[in-house]
């Protein structure tokens, strides 16, 4: 349990700046308006 919460501590130290989640959240949220997008598309040509 130590070894895990020092190697946790070292990780968060070595880490400069924290992890742009916003940009994450936004880009997958793009990816998914994009997938159903084109699966959309893909099923109005077909009809």
């Amino acid at each position: 349990d130590d070894g895990l919460r020092a190697l946790l501590k070292e990780l968060r130290d070595r880490q400069e700046k924290p992890f742009p989640w916003e940009i994450v959240a936004i880009a997958g949220g793009v990816a998914v308006l994009g997938v159903g997008a084109a699966a959309i598309a893909l099923t109005a040509k077909r009809e």
